[in-house]
């Protein structure tokens, strides 16, 4: 698909999917944003890809204005509803949209003109939070967005505008990874001579719906659970495998280092140190993070942003060892 440039005052037809899963609270804002844009609505194909919902999602959607498909699986996830969007939508500029985002009303035709310079397959823009202003945590999830830097990048996120012909060549998204599929389906692009570009446009606004830290670290529970499913998947990259390794390898050098201590008989400096671990901890992350936390000047919402990732990081290995688990009585059955 070559996209017509801006200099022949044409826009190309687009295919927008959004995906979802009992999303009843935010769908409809989600598919309004979409007929809302600053787009022709006659270019426009609105696709719904829904993967199990129960919360009536479906009829929301449809009534909203989308054409609902509906996908049953075992193993529902983000690259299976976008690879169903891919399969069932028709025009050769896709964009990808979650189902608790709105999308900014002027971003699409600039992500499209963007397209049409011929030099990238894959456009994003920035993604903010619609409760950054009341709710701290969805400030501090954001500050992974701000981190990022207009220009070429290593991967998509948050969705984002693509060339179908791309994502075809690379064969869409590997449906065995319910997480980092957009970490793998840049790595896949980039392999093919691909790139991908943020520009410093809103591209949507994303609800977290994280309101406590209980809720925060569930979200770390479950996103150790997909790490562990990364180690057991087929067809992944090796920065992806590694990194998921990097984890579980910390975790053995630091139970066995306890472990040796405690054998020799230094139980009180043992704990002495897992106490002071949340103290000493900021030290090392201002000094990992200086570039975003003071360079950059973003200043305590970085540091929290990695200081509870580090603290975190028990939690996310608890998901690992349960999905390991879960994942070892199956294959005995």
């Amino acid at each position: 698909m070559q996209v017509v440039s801006n200099q022949e005052k044409s826009l190309p037809p687009v295919s927008v999917v959004i995906i979802g899963r009992n999303e009843a609270g935010n769908i409809r804002e989600c598919v309004e944003s979409v007929l809302k844009m600053d787009y022709p609505q006659e270019l426009l194909e609105v696709i719904y890809v829904d993967t199990g919902s129960t919360d009536g999602t479906q009829n929301i959607a449809s009534a909203a204005g989308a054409r609902v498909v509906e996908v049953r699986s075992l193993s529902p996830c983000a690259a299976l509803a976008r690879n169903t969007g891919l399969k069932e939508s028709k025009h050769g500029v896709m964009h990808f949209v979650d189902g608790d985002m709105a999308i900014a009303p002027g971003y699409l035709k600039k992500a499209v003109e963007r397209l049409a310079a011929g030099d990238a397959a894959s456009v994003i823009g920035r993604v903010t939070e619609r409760h950054s202003e009341t709710n701290w945590i969805s400030r501090v999830l954001n500050i992974d967005w701000k981190k990022k830097e207009e220009g070429y990048i290593n991967a998509p996120g948050g969705g984002g505008t693509f060339i179908r012909a791309a994502l075809e060549k690379i064969g869409g998204y590997n449906v065995g990874l319910p997480v980092a599929e957009e970490i793998d389906i840049g790595i896949r692009l980039r392999a093919a001579g691909y790139r991908i570009c943020l520009i410093n446009d809103v591209m949507a606004a994303h609800d977290y719906g994280v309101n406590s830290v209980w809720e925060l670290a569930l979200r770390y529970y479950g996103s150790g659970r997909g790490r562990f499913r990364i180690l057991v998947c087929r067809d992944v990259p090796e920065e992806i495998r590694k990194s998921s390794w990097k984890l579980p390898r910390q975790a053995a050098i630091a139970l066995a280092v306890i472990s040796l201590m405690l054998f020799l008989g230094y139980g009180y400096e043992v704990l002495a140190l897992l106490f002071s671990y949340p103290v000493i901890y900021p030290a090392v992350v201002v000094l990992a993070d200086w570039k975003n936390i003071v360079t950059k000047k973003l200043g305590l919402d970085a540091f929290l942003y990695t200081y509870i990732f580090g603290v975190m990081k028990p939690v996310i290995f608890l998901g690992m060892v349960r999905e390991s688990v879960e994942y070892g009585i199956k294959r005995l059955k």
